[in-house]
């Protein structure tokens, strides 16, 4: 048996190592109240809810010291937020910021002092030497060590990780007129590798941007959409419009193969059982496909193929988009949605306006439908029901319904009675039209009160009538007043986009089009909130000599 001092020496040592135990449970839990009180009195608290959320829980006082180091460093990286602020209030933030970069050098300090194989902190430390001698207005070019050898200490710690790489991105925009061609090659390399990186794109794209030509611009981007949505929208807010048509127009490649891809997954994901997140993938797909003959497979199989359940608001602008798409194309006789499609848009007619569910009903075969849904509203007289009228018309007349199509296209609102639309249809009854109906001329030209417009969409419907087997037709459009100059326009010719141009006031855009005979749709759509009025359109077939010349 232990002697009784045996027992006592042991109860002791048991006592010291539990009174330790709590000394370190209370110097952590000291340290995690001290670090939220950082957190709040930082102002970092409202900025970065998730990353307070996370520092509430956290349970390791070193993680959560680097949690909130990190978000006082990247809270200095806004710069955006700091530029949006009035003179007097970016003042006061700017001294604020400099208390918050020296609170995250301590922290990180600290905890590279505890473990010296954190790259975290490491890279917090040469982030904040950086932002510290740009705040200060130093000469970015000189004393470099401060921020450079933390970073590549921390980059020698974790060399897979992007952060360290990041923030030297942002050091060499800074200091980019004093490389060398040689210094200038490897950075470039180091961009196309940090803008791989979302959060990095957000970050040294703009810088990025203002110091490249555009061909080493597009040559660094990844192959994503975030990476070149981002980039058009970088280069329309400043101003450069041809470059943001370019980047629209790879953006454009890039989403179709995304949405392939996105839509592929759906399917598989419903074939094998998993219709939940088959119906989330498929409405991600309706809400970005665009209305355009590009994207019609897919907007429709997606549509067709979408598991039962409500629809979100998300996705009901998109619906009402493509709705107003394929039935404005219909009423011309051009390809648009199936009337499987059109069924599967009217069952959702309670998210349309009561027009576009009736004439989806109406293409979708379902007279008795559409009619309940025009009746319900007692509003055919209007303007806005005009084109349905005219679609209804014409449906009635296919079904040997003459009189009820003539009643109906008597009751289509003046102003839509010059319309070819309408016109085609009062011939195809034989209902009289009358003289005071300024009807356009075939092949034009057609003037600018032949625009039509609704909401920020310009449409005009020119008759073409070609006198020789041409593959090919010229298609000129005045622009009588664009604001700003050089503003970017996306045009549609027939559904099928003609691609985004910018153009200048009391200029000319010249265009190949599908020299079909009938009667075609063209769309004008401002883009970025321009403000612009299309003037005189010509259409005139190309010679083939012409046509085919290299």
């Amino acid at each position: 048996m232990l002697s009784r001092r045996l027992r006592l020496l042991l109860g002791l040592l048991a006592l010291v190592v539990a009174l330790i135990q709590l000394a370190h449970q209370l110097e952590r839990q000291q340290t995690l109240e001290e670090t939220r009180s950082w957190w709040q009195e930082s102002g970092i608290a409202a900025r970065n809810p998730e990353g307070w959320q996370a520092a509430r829980r956290a349970k390791d006082p070193m993680r959560a010291r680097v949690d909130l180091a990190r978000a006082l460093l990247a809270d200095g990286l806004d710069l955006d937020r700091l530029a949006a602020l009035p003179p007097d209030e970016a003042l006061g933030e700017a001294r604020r910021l400099q208390s918050r970069l020296e609170t995250a050098r301590l922290l990180a300090e600290g905890v590279l002092a505890r473990n010296p194989t954190s790259w975290e902190a490491a890279t917090i430390l040469g982030g904040v030497a950086l932002l510290e001698r740009l705040a200060q207005g130093g000469d970015p070019t000189r004393d470099t060590e401060a921020w450079e050898t933390p970073l590549l200490q921390a980059r020698t710690l974790a060399p897979h990780q992007i952060e360290p790489r990041r923030l030297e991105a942002v050091a060499l925009l800074t200091r980019w007129h004093a490389l060398s061609d040689a210094e200038r090659e490897t950075a470039t390399t180091l961009f196309e590798q940090v803008l791989q990186d979302p959060i990095s794109l957000r970050l040294v794209l703009p810088g990025w941007m203002a110091l490249t030509d555009r061909e080493t611009l597009f040559r660094s981007l990844p192959d994503t959409t975030l990476a070149w949505s981002t980039v058009a929208d970088e280069l329309g807010r400043q101003g450069r419009w041809t470059a943001y048509c370019d980047a629209r127009s790879e953006l454009d490649l890039r989403l179709r193969s995304e949405l392939e891809e996105l839509l592929t997954e759906a399917r598989a994901r419903r074939a094998g059982g998993d219709a939940v997140k088959a119906r989330r993938q498929m409405l991600q797909v309706l809400q970005r496909s665009r209305p355009s003959r590009e994207h019609l497979d897919l907007f429709e199989t997606a549509l067709l193929a979408l598991p039962p359940g409500p629809v979100g608001p998300t996705s009901v602008p998109a619906l009402e988009n493509w709705a107003e798409w394929g039935l404005g194309l219909s009423l011309y006789d051009h390809p648009t949605l199936t009337p499987a499609a059109y069924r599967r848009l009217a069952g959702y007619g309670r998210h349309l306006p009561p027009v576009l569910a009736a004439w989806a009903a109406l293409e979708a075969g379902d007279l008795a439908q559409a009619e309940t849904i025009e009746r319900r509203t007692d509003e055919s007289w209007s303007e806005a029901w005009a084109p349905y009228m005219v679609a209804k018309a014409r449906h009635l007349a296919e079904r040997g319904e003459g009189p009820r199509a003539a009643d109906t296209l008597d009751e289509v609102h003046r102003l839509f009675r010059s319309s070819e639309a309408f016109l085609r249809v009062a011939e195809q009854l034989g209902v009289p039209i009358d003289d005071a109906v300024d009807r356009a001329p075939a092949n034009g030209p057609w003037p600018r009160s032949n625009w039509s417009w609704r909401g920020h969409l310009m449409f005009l419907h020119p008759k073409f009538e070609p006198t020789d087997s041409s593959p090919v037709a010229r298609l000129r459009v005045d622009f009588d007043q664009v604001s700003p100059p050089g503003t970017p326009i996306e045009i549609q010719w027939d559904g099928r986009s003609l691609g985004c141009w910018s153009v200048e006031p009391d200029s000319e855009l010249e265009l190949s089009v599908d020299p079909a005979p009938g009667v075609h749709r063209l769309t004008l759509e401002p883009l970025r909130g321009a403000t612009v009025q299309p003037g005189r359109v010509r259409l005139a077939a190309v010679p083939e000599t012409e046509s085919t010349a290299p």
